[in-house]
């Protein structure tokens, strides 16, 4: 188990904020140049959210996406890897 492991956890999850589907936004951002196909600690700061939304988020920013739309993001990407791994310890 590592966090190539809970990218594809993520994959499988709806957007938070309209429940479509989602591709992955990195709260922690990883930067240009480094390998995304290994095991990296940003990997676990990952969140689903639709194309709109991934886009609004880099363009307004983390405080103002969660003013808007009512979230905490960090609080629900913490919520994820907790499923996460109570998931894996269950398997």
């Amino acid at each position: 188990m590592n966090g190539l492991d809970y990218l594809e956890h993520i994959k499988t999850k709806p957007c938070l904020v309209v429940g479509r589907t989602a591709e992955m936004h990195y709260l922690d951002p990883i930067g240009m140049g480094r390998d995304r196909k290994k095991p990296l600690r940003e990997h676990y700061s990952v969140i689903p959210l639709s194309r709109e939304y991934h886009i609004e988020i880099h363009s307004i920013g983390v405080v103002r996406f969660n003013e808007l739309h009512n979230l905490d993001v960090w609080k629900e990407a913490f919520n994820l890897l907790l499923e996460f791994f109570q998931q894996e310890t269950n398997v």
